[in-house]
C-alpha cells in the first residue's frame, strides 16, 4: 500500500510541474506577443507622424528646382514615410535635362532629391540649337548656348527633346565627337561644326580649315593633332584635310 501511494505521489508531482512550465511558456508568449504588437503600434505611430516640411532640390543648375518639385508629386503635409521613393524618382527623371536622382528623407520633415543633371556634348542645329548628351538623348534649348561643336544636316523632324536622336549620320558624328574627347579632348575646342551629311561625315575647324573626316574617332584624332601641330610649327595653313586613308593625311594650301 505504502508502494502504491509513493508511486501516485510521484506522478502528481511530474504532473504539476509540467502544467506549471506549460503555463510559464504561455504567459511568456504572452508577453513577447504583446511586447511585439506594442513595437508595431509605437513604429506605425512614429513612422506616420512626420509630415513633409520642405523639399530641398540640390544639384540642379540648369533644371528649374520649382520644376522638380512639382514634378516629384510630394507636397507640404504629406506623410514622410509614406512617399514612395522610387515613384518620385521615376517622375523626376521624366526632365530631359536630369539623368539621375537620388531621393532621401529625414526625420525633421525634409525630403531631399539630389540631382544629376546631363551634360550636354554637342549643339545640334535644326531650326534651333538643341543641346545632346553622350547617350545621345536630345535636350531643351538654353537660352545661352554653351561653346560646343555643332553638328550640323538633321533634319527638324527627327529632333524629339527627351528622346534619344533618331538620325543614323547625326548619331555617327556624335559618336565621333565622344571618341575625340576621349582622345585628345583639347582637340575639340579646334572643331567648330561636324556636318552629318549623307555618305560622309565633313568637320570645319574654328579656322575654317574643311576636314573630311575617316569615321574613325581614335584615328582621326591622332591624325588631325599631329597634322596641326605640324602646321602650326611651319607656320601654315590648310584650306583642306581629308583622313579618309589609312596612314596618310591629304592636304589643300
Amino acid at each position: 500500500m505504502e508502494s502504491w501511494r509513493g508511486t501516485f505521489g510521484t506522478a502528481e508531482v511530474r504532473r504539476r510541474r509540467l502544467t506549471r512550465r506549460i503555463t510559464k511558456i504561455a504567459v511568456l508568449c504572452l508577453f513577447l506577443w504583446c511586447i511585439y504588437e506594442g513595437f508595431r503600434a509605437a513604429l506605425g505611430w512614429i513612422v506616420g507622424l512626420p509630415k513633409v516640411g520642405e523639399v530641398e532640390v540640390t544639384g540642379a543648375c540648369t533644371v528649374d528646382p520649382k520644376e522638380v518639385v512639382e514634378r516629384c508629386g510630394v507636397r507640404p503635409g504629406d506623410r514622410l514615410y509614406k512617399v514612395d521613393i522610387k515613384e518620385v524618382a521615376e517622375r523626376v527623371k521624366g526632365i530631359p535635362w536630369v539623368r539621375n536622382v537620388k531621393v532621401h528623407r529625414n526625420l525633421f520633415g525634409k525630403l531631399i532629391l539630389k540631382i544629376e543633371e546631363r551634360k550636354p556634348l554637342a549643339l545640334l542645329v535644326a531650326g534651333r540649337l538643341f543641346p545632346v548628351d553622350a547617350d545621345g538623348v536630345v535636350l531643351s534649348p538654353l537660352k545661352v548656348p554653351p561653346d560646343l561643336p555643332l553638328i550640323t544636316g538633321v533634319p527638324e523632324e527627327d529632333i524629339r527633346i527627351g528622346k534619344r536622336i533618331n538620325y543614323l549620320p547625326a548619331e555617327r558624328a556624335l559618336r565621333w565627337i565622344c571618341g575625340v574627347g576621349d582622345v585628345e579632348p583639347g582637340l575639340l575646342d579646334e572643331i567648330s561644326e561636324v556636318n552629318a551629311g549623307e555618305g560622309k561625315l565633313t568637320a570645319y575647324l574654328t579656322d575654317g580649315t574643311e576636314v573630311v573626316l575617316g569615321g574613325r574617332p581614335m584615328q582621326d584624332a591622332s591624325y588631325l593633332h599631329a597634322v596641326l601641330q605640324r602646321l602650326s610649327q611651319e607656320g601654315r595653313k590648310a584650306r583642306f584635310l581629308d583622313l579618309r586613308f589609312s596612314c596618310q593625311v591629304v592636304a589643300r594650301f
